[in-house]
């Protein structure tokens, strides 16, 4: 989006604009660091096309200001507008935030000290989201969850999915992991202590401060928030951690961000999940962590040709753990 046009919003929004920073690309939306009059920092947002952009804008909105009521550091709004920018059967829409300090940095570079700070700071942020009022018309994270797996069983019953998968990665998939994966997701779904979850606490949405102090300065983009168990985030977050820390044993990635920091150091610890009469919750937390990375395998496959794969280092250790885990095989 130019410049010009950026500018005629934010004066829409009673913005003096004194810069405007490069775009920063999300899952939605595109970021803008605005320097306004005074120096003052703001962050505005422009949403992507998609059917219901409106109902994300509004509720990643209301969880940001809630958490921001609780002393979080988390983005919210400094205008209650929502602007329409382009009309259409899907419009874009524009919005303007608080600018966050801090910087994201890369998985591999975290330490144990930003381990422990990434679960207190999620095990604090689930604790003010247990008081949270989310409504019935927000998503459930199964219904989520059932709809993904649904379309990646789709795909690999394909016959050239089979077929490049055996000659091109010697790889190869079993289907009955889908009925595993739909009853996990249907425990999950029967649970009642469920509130809103972030679903998508990773490097890029985590901001820490600069400096020689290890905290957590800013979370951002909730645009992917839905209503869950909150074993389902922990586990979301895992598996982006088992595969990103390469440089870390993950028995030692999860004592420290889990452990030691989520259960240990934050404001709540993960409840119980009793299935059957049993305490199932380390088990499910595994079995999670396991759906999340064949979801995270599918959409490599999905999106990347199968012979550039093996040069991308994420792809690699993902397939690692899921053959270490048994969820694909061999190829014949």
């Amino acid at each position: 989006m130019n410049k010009e046009l950026l500018t005629q919003i934010l004066e829409r929004f009673d913005v003096e604009v004194s810069s405007i920073d490069s775009a920063q690309k999300g899952y939605r939306n595109s970021t803008y660091r605005v320097v306004g009059s005074s120096d003052v920092e703001h962050n505005l947002i422009v949403f992507k096309r998609e059917p219901d952009a409106l109902g994300h804008i509004m509720r990643s909105s209301a969880i940001g200001e809630f958490l921001h009521s609780k002393g979080q550091p988390a983005r919210h709004p400094m205008d209650e507008r929502i602007l329409r920018v382009f009309n259409g059967d899907y419009p874009m829409y524009a919005g303007l935030y608080n600018y966050l300090p801090g910087v994201t940095i890369p998985w591999e570079a975290y330490t144990r000290k930003h381990l422990l700070e990434l679960g207190r700071s999620f095990s604090d942020m689930h604790g003010y989201l247990s008081e949270y009022e989310y409504s019935v018309d927000d998503p459930q994270t199964h219904d989520v969850l059932t709809s993904q797996l649904k379309r990646m069983r789709i795909y690999f019953q394909k016959e050239g999915v089979i077929s490049a998968m055996s000659s091109k990665l010697g790889l190869a998939v079993d289907l009955s992991v889908f009925e595993s994966f739909l009853k996990l997701v249907e425990v999950m779904g029967s649970s009642s202590n469920k509130q809103m979850l972030h679903m998508d606490f990773v490097r890029g949405n985590v901001l820490f401060a600069e400096g020689d102090e290890v905290r957590v300065s800013g979370i951002i983009d909730f645009e992917k928030a839905s209503v869950g168990h909150p074993v389902l985030d922990v586990a979301r977050t895992m598996a982006f951690l088992l595969v990103d820390c390469r440089d870390r044993d993950a028995l030692a990635v999860q004592k420290a961000f889990f452990y030691s920091g989520y259960q240990k150091r934050g404001a709540t610890s993960l409840s119980r999940i009793v299935d059957l009469g049993c305490d199932r919750t380390m088990e499910i937390l595994s079995q999670l962590v396991g759906l999340f990375l064949f979801h995270d395998f599918y959409k490599f496959l999905l999106h990347n040709p199968y012979e550039d794969l093996s040069k991308n280092e994420h792809f690699v250790r993902t397939e690692d753990e899921l053959l270490r885990r048994a969820l694909i095989s061999p190829g014949v």
